[in-house]
């Protein structure tokens, strides 16, 4: 596994950089009036107030990738109209599902080729998906 800790570099981490007309960036507080600018200048990294004080947030940098699939039907035999198959869908890692996803299926017989979607079962927060 690969993790990283959620930290920004230094004090000075929050730049607002230059604009296309060549003019200083800004970041105002507009909860004043005046509106001001507000003070850019961040908290020193592992010091009260920094991400890393303050919580133990880790980014997760691997990305989970297919590592095998496999369709079942329950009794081995070929699939034919009105049969059902369950897909798996097997990745490196757990995953999380958002929505309902689908697994968009072409079945080809002779010159004749159909498409036909099959839709998210469960397995959210693991790393087998199940489709039917």
């Amino acid at each position: 596994d690969l993790a990283y800790d959620l930290d920004y570099v230094d004090a000075h981490s929050m730049e607002t950089g230059t604009l296309i007309s060549g003019a200083e960036g800004t970041i105002l507080q507009i909860s004043s009036n005046p509106t001001v600018s507000a003070d850019p200048y961040l908290p020193y990294v592992g010091f009260e107030g920094s991400l890393s004080f303050n919580s133990n947030i880790k980014i997760d940098g691997t990305t989970p990738y297919i590592i095998s699939t496999d369709i079942q039907n329950g009794n081995g035999e070929v699939l034919s109209t009105g049969h059902t198959a369950t897909i798996l869908i097997e990745f490196s890692a757990a995953v999380e599902v958002v929505g309902t996803p689908k697994i968009r299926l072409e079945i080809v017989a002779g010159n004749t080729g159909l498409k036909r979607y099959a839709s998210y079962l469960n397995g959210s927060e693991t790393s087998v998906l199940t489709f039917q």
